[in-house]
């Protein structure tokens, strides 16, 4: 879910004060025998280096989606999560001390483990208290659901398996004609102060009337879309139609498009730059271990449908596809063994960057398909032409959301992904999207 500016206060706030708290008690801890004037100069000495920390502290953990309510759910899954964040977060704190900036003249051994374990234990409590607030503050904030769908359903039982998102399920109404009857005396006895509403519904012109009477009781009135798109960051295709489109889906304003154009160019060049004894490395294996071209292209369709060549590593069999083309899955025998090893790295798509300076492929964008994928998914997927309104990306907000698939309904799913990045869609998304890509490569979430 989107979570409120308030409550992302509140948590990064607590954080920023748990942090020097326990670099303060870590200090305590360590140095307990030293008279106060000495603990000063400790304390000093360690503040500048450590705010350094602090600041890639935050970003990790933002990253991990440490910042979002769905983590404030005292589970394995939440404690896994907190302690990969921690993990990279110390690797970045002796990267920092040790290699970049030695210059502060301080090595954070022994401090550095007693700070870790210290934050850890405060930092963990913290959010699992803010937590339960957010569960006692979702049991006030009731939510009355109109309609019927599988969309509708999921996300009831997501509220109902997730209290900490800030909502409860008062109850549920099919919507059908006739079925308002009582609905003002069902809000007042349920204490409900959320009506979320499919769009079909609230359209009709006696529902229109039903709920306009409802806006005096001071009952937030929401379209199921929207709900949806909050809770989830998706939208839900079935949800939706052609004038949904018309309302919500501008072109990208033109300062942003020409200052993502010079930037995707300069950071292709400077990466191609910086990656080249990889490349080069990676030429010499795919080479040196099996028959064939070191480079693969393969046509793919781009913006406005428009088709062009993308260059990849060579990550399979020179017969891979003698029986036509189709979908690489999970433990794909036809990928060879240095093949793999590119994919998991993902230094098989380094040569894309050519691709980015050819101005036929973003950083950022829906995953550009085969045609003749395309034309089929075309015919069972209802609005998968829209994907193709901006230019195709090396990684996108469906890469880092959604598993990796290769059936029709993975693409289903994906496409909800796709849309939500081009109502969305601003650099400061993008560069998010980039930093998250950057964490998939290191943690393995599965």
């Amino acid at each position: 879910m989107n979570i409120s500016r308030a409550k992302i206060t509140a948590i990064l706030l607590g954080d920023i004060a748990l942090f020097y708290v326990s670099l303060f008690l870590s200090l305590l801890i360590r140095y307990k025998g030293e008279h106060i004037s000495a603990l000063y100069s400790f304390v000093y000495a360690h503040v500048v280096p450590f705010s350094f920390v602090l600041v890639s502290w935050v970003l990790v953990f933002y990253l991990f989606d440490l910042y979002r309510e769905k983590n404030f759910k005292p589970d394995s899954r939440t404690l896994t999560v907190f302690g990969q964040a921690l993990g990279v977060n110390v690797a970045v704190a002796i990267a920092i001390f040790y290699f970049f900036f030695p210059v502060f003249g301080i090595s954070p051994k022994t401090n550095l483990v007693i700070f870790t374990v210290v934050f850890a234990a405060l930092d963990y409590v913290y959010r699992l208290g803010l937590g339960k607030v957010f569960v006692r503050r979702g049991m006030r904030n009731n939510v009355l659901f109109i309609g019927e769908s599988p969309e509708m359903t999921l996300t009831m039982d997501f509220i109902r398996q997730n209290p900490q998102v800030g909502y409860s399920v008062a109850m549920h109404m099919a919507g059908e004609d006739g079925g308002f009857a009582h609905i003002e005396s069902i809000i007042a006895n349920r204490h409900i102060n959320t009506l979320v509403i499919q769009s079909n519904i609230i359209k009709k012109s006696s529902t229109a009337k039903i709920v306009y009477r409802l806006l005096p009781m001071g009952v937030r009135i929401a379209d199921f879309v929207d709900f949806y798109e909050q809770i989830f960051r998706q939208i839900p295709l079935k949800e939706i139609e052609e004038n949904w489109f018309i309302e919500n889906i501008r072109p990208a304003g033109s300062l942003y498009s020409f200052t993502r154009s010079v930037f995707e160019r300069l950071l292709a060049v400077v990466m191609l730059v910086a990656l080249a004894p990889f490349m080069v490395l990676a030429a010499l294996a795919v080479k040196l271990t099996s028959r064939g071209p070191v480079i693969y292209r393969q046509a793919r369709v781009g913006k406005n449908e428009v088709s062009f060549d993308i260059y990849k590593f060579r990550s399979m069999r020179m017969d891979a596809e003698k029986h036509g083309a189709q979908w690489s899955k999970p433990g794909d025998n036809r990928v060879t063994n240095v093949g793999k090893i590119l994919r998991a790295t993902h230094i098989d798509e380094f040569p894309q960057l050519w691709n980015v300076l050819r101005g036929e492929v973003s950083f950022v964008g829906p995953r550009p398909e085969r045609p003749e994928f395309v034309a089929d998914l075309k015919k069972k997927i209802p609005y998968y032409e829209v994907r193709h309104l901006i230019k195709p990306g090396i990684t996108g907000w469906a890469q880092i959301g959604y598993r990796y698939g290769s059936t029709v309904e993975d693409a289903y799913r994906k496409l909800e992904f796709d849309i939500y990045y081009l109502k969305n869609m601003s650099f400061t998304l993008d560069m998010l999207i980039i930093l998250k890509t950057i964490k998939t490569v290191f943690v393995n979430e599965k």
